[in-house]
């Protein structure tokens, strides 16, 4: 069985899920262990066969995955694409989920290594390019989202200098910035995701924001 073409969920389409949560949220007052139930109901029921349970986990985190993938690929023409090539790794690997584990921090770590992997391939057909042209395939691809990893940036002219410095950071280092100041993900949910202890969590975390200040610095934008 394969998945059929990822479309956007509709409003008319959140029954089933809406169905599924109910019942979850039935068995337990705790919300975390309610929404890991239902999403593993919905595992077990993939895995069983029904393609119409992987099109609801599919509803359930479209609009989250499609977010992280923005933010890190900034580019709608790769987006489309992007999000079918997740989902059907996604629907691929699920025979490995381990159910004790969070669905969508499971989710999270395929999206953000597909896009670590897009944008080193990226950097790779960049090397030919001269500095100039360099510069300007690497600004073009930037996230434009108005969060940036510096809340003290607010003037247009410094949040493009963020932007600019967050796209030339290491994919790694730019993913755990952009998981944590733009995502919003814990330091536990961060580990999980990454599938790194917390302290690897924190050190990969702080080299990265001082790998992000040495490059606005060399910018003369702090």
């Amino acid at each position: 069985m394969k998945p059929g073409r990822i479309t956007p969920p509709s409003k008319g389409q959140s029954e089933v899920v809406d169905k599924e949560t109910r019942i979850a949220r039935r068995e337990t007052a705790d919300e975390t262990l309610a929404l890991r139930s239902r999403d593993s109901r919905l595992v077990s029921r993939t895995l069983a066969g029904d393609g119409e349970a992987f099109e609801d986990l599919v509803r359930l985190y479209y609009d989250r995955i499609r977010a992280l993938v923005y933010h890190h690929l900034h580019r709608e023409d790769e987006l489309d694409d992007a999000l079918q090539d997740i989902f059907l790794k996604a629907f691929q690997a699920l025979p490995r989920f381990r159910k004790r584990s969070n669905f969508y921090t499971w989710l999270y770590r395929i999206a953000s290594n597909y896009c670590i992997d897009r944008l080193r391939k990226r950097r790779l057909e960049l090397v030919s390019l001269d500095d100039d042209e360099k510069r300007d395939a690497i600004e073009a691809k930037l996230p434009t989202s108005s969060q940036t990893p510096e809340e003290s940036f607010s003037s247009s002219e410094k949040v493009a200098l963020v932007r600019t410095a967050l796209g030339m950071l290491d994919p790694l280092f730019q993913n755990i910035i952009i998981l944590r100041e733009l995502e919003g993900l814990s330091y536990e949910e961060l580990a999980e995701s990454l599938d790194i202890n917390i302290g690897t969590v924190k050190s990969r975390l702080a080299r990265a924001r001082t790998e992000l200040k040495k490059i606005l610095e060399d910018m003369d934008a702090i």
